[in-house]
């Protein structure tokens, strides 16, 4: 949802876009920009704790669970559990099952390709759960270099599709 950022009364507060009239001054942020931002602050929200200690009082908790459809409050909700894991199990241990789960994506492909069996669920399940732990990793490593790797690599086979043509 589209907000606008306006100045009432010499107090500053952020209106719905769709049901407010623009008027002179109104900082207009789109969609994007208030999903990023929406983002930003719930995940410091959750790596300050205050999420978990917001838990603790039933009415911010019922506010957080009926939000849950929420992508945003979904991904900061999947990060608590990621957390979780990491401080319950260990990082080696995470970075273990990730392994595991690896293997079995790449069985369950061998499977189609080298055997010819149709296993399209089972591949898309252990591409689940490779995907699952991989947003695990970027708690464990540094996500905005592994985000600059990956960067990388696109343009890197954008270049390769592009020498091709």
């Amino acid at each position: 949802m589209a907000i606008r950022i306006r100045v009432i009364n010499g107090r500053t507060v952020a209106l719905c876009a769709n049901k407010t009239k623009e008027m002179p001054g109104d900082l207009y942020l789109d969609d994007n920009v208030h999903h990023a931002l929406s983002t930003k602050f719930g995940l410091d929200w959750v790596w300050e704790g205050l999420l978990e200690k917001s838990l603790a009082d039933p009415e911010l908790k019922a506010i957080i669970l009926e939000s849950e459809t929420d992508p945003c409050i979904v991904k900061i909700n999947d990060e608590v559990i990621h957390r979780k894991a990491i401080k319950h199990f260990g990082k080696n241990t995470q970075m273990g099952v990730l392994q595991e789960e690896c293997a079995e994506l790449i069985q369950a492909i061998s499977k189609h390709v080298n055997r010819k069996i149709d296993n399209v669920e089972n591949i898309m399940e252990e591409i689940a759960h490779v995907d699952m732990l991989l947003d695990t990793m970027k708690l464990i490593f540094d996500k905005n270099k592994i985000e600059a790797y990956k960067r990388e690599a696109i343009e890197r086979f954008k270049s390769f599709l592009e020498s091709l043509e």
